[in-house]
């Protein structure tokens, strides 16, 4: 359902102030702007999954509220964690939502914008040991570079390689500058990560080496239709 990239800096905030007297009006005098938003996505998820579908919305505007909670059956995509506000991805387990590992630091091949997102690469992903729990850190957003697995802002949840909390993991492909790459160009590009990553999601102990993972990709390639 959306529910990401608004209402994320202080700036924006004070502009819809207007959003803020309308929460309280609606949710009482401890209302905010985010409670009007958590209930917005509440109202809509419950009429979705009336009609049969599941639900899921991305993390940065949500458990912000103080008086509506976000429904614990609506699913969240943890993608970033680039500002103090967000919330952690222990709160959404602690919360009683179901998560998919969107992780940006890691799993975004955005086209045109390896400032903030350099291409992931079969070495990135395994030299950074990533796996299946680990989430996109806490940073700055305007870290450039990709961050080293020892960062005091690692989120890995502790546990179970697939815990129960764990819908899966998506490695993405962004469009922020369709005209960057062609159709061919992104799919030698994404061939070799999107292999280590789909070994390291089949196996979060997977130790190969990018000579390994390339040779997985190469045969998958050509099985291709």
């Amino acid at each position: 359902m959306g529910f990401d990239e608004f209402l994320g800096v202080v700036s924006i905030e004070q502009l819809y102030s207007n959003l803020d007297d309308r929460a309280r009006e609606l949710f009482g005098p401890d209302a905010t702007q985010h409670d009007l938003t958590t209930s917005v996505a509440n109202r809509f998820g419950r009429k979705l999954k009336s009609l049969g579908f599941d639900v899921s919305v991305w993390t940065d505007g949500m458990l912000k509220s103080h008086v509506v909670q976000l429904d614990s059956d609506i699913e969240v995509h943890c993608w970033t964690h680039w500002s103090p506000g967000h919330a952690r991805v222990r709160q959404f387990v602690d919360a009683g939502h179901r998560l998919v590992n969107f992780n940006d630091r890691q799993l975004y091949y955005a086209l045109g914008n390896t400032l903030v997102y350099p291409y992931p690469t079969a070495r990135s992903i395994l030299e950074s040991r990533w796996t299946p729990g680990e989430f996109s850190p806490m940073l700055p957003v305007s870290q450039p570079s990709p961050i080293p697995p020892a960062l005091a802002g690692r989120q890995a949840i502790e546990g179970p390689p697939y815990p129960d909390y764990l819908e899966g993991a998506v490695f993405s492909i962004w469009c922020d500058n369709p005209t960057v790459q062609t159709e061919d160009e992104v799919f030698l590009g994404v061939k070799e990560p999107l292999a280590a990553f789909a070994l390291r999601c089949k196996d979060p102990h997977y130790d190969g080496t990018v000579a390994d993972v390339r040779t997985v990709a190469e045969h998958a390639s050509a099985h291709l239709p």
